[in-house]
């Protein structure tokens, strides 16, 4: 029933965090990794936040500097931050603000796994995820198990089931969340998560992981099948793509067709399912 809040790029650590805070039975907020300091901490405060999963810096994202700088007060209910040392693994044993302890992620890498979820209510809020706040402060859409269950039978038709998809949109959205770490449990996929979308690294682990990609925004599929390395073979593993984000340019549909891929468009907001 607790809170727990996670700020991840698309990391293994970040698929981890989402299904062990899952079955641990805690309310999971994911928070997108290029979230800043006033957003964060309107987050964490808002959400009643008990513990707080973050990378230790993200290009200008500091969290470190997110809970160190908060004002007496601001994060009241925030008592344990747990940090991914990409950077600096002594990240993790710079001091806390008092009433916060603060470990590596080492620790939860040396614990011993759930062998089971913790009971739950199909109807009871498991993702409290924020929308972007881009008029005004972010605003929390609450989710069930039911519901975001429920979305994936909907998501069926323009997921490739024979291709596991290679995300790039973040695991902490709406669309990375579903598409990379719900969908292919679901499906008995393996799990492929790219965290700097590159079309040429895309295009290589298309081949050697045998999946698809291109699924969230237009520009993903369009780094590729503009890129002059596509071949047949990338587009054999894109016959179905989602789009959605933004308006979907009608040339891009038309050079997708051209390849033999159909974009389904969807309508992805945090709040849909």
């Amino acid at each position: 029933g607790d809170v727990v809040a996670f700020q991840l790029p698309n990391w293994r650590e970040a698929v981890v965090a989402f299904y062990g805070i899952a079955m641990g039975g805690y309310v999971l907020v994911p928070i997108v990794h290029i979230y800043g300091h006033k957003e964060v901490r309107f987050i964490l405060a808002q959400s009643g936040a008990r513990a707080y999963v973050s990378a230790d810096r993200w290009g200008h994202v500091d969290p470190l500097a997110i809970v160190d700088g908060a004002a007496p007060g601001e994060l009241p209910d925030l008592g344990l931050h747990v940090v991914v040392p990409a950077a600096d693994p002594a990240s993790a044993a710079a001091p806390a603000p008092a009433g916060v302890r603060r470990v590596g992620w080492d620790v939860v890498d040396a614990a011993t796994p759930a062998d089971a979820p913790s009971a739950a209510d199909p109807d009871a809020v498991c993702v409290l995820a924020y929308t972007s706040g881009t008029t005004a402060d972010p605003k929390g859409v609450m989710h069930s198990h039911r519901t975001l269950l429920a979305e994936l039978v909907h998501m069926r038709p323009w997921l490739t089931p024979d291709h596991p998809n290679l995300m790039g949109s973040p695991v902490t959205h709406a669309t990375g969340m579903r598409c990379a770490v719900l969908w292919p449990v679901q499906a008995r996929q393996a799990i492929h998560l790219i965290d700097r979308w590159d079309p040429t690294r895309a295009m290589e682990i298309m081949l050697e992981a045998g999946g698809g990609a291109g699924t969230g925004a237009s520009v993903f599929l369009a780094g590729i099948i503009d890129h002059p390395g596509f071949t047949p073979a990338h587009a054999a593993r894109m016959r179905r793509v989602g789009r959605g984000g933004a308006p979907v340019p009608q040339a891009l549909a038309e050079r997708a067709a051209a390849h033999g891929s159909t974009i389904i468009r969807a309508y992805g907001s945090t709040e849909h399912p």
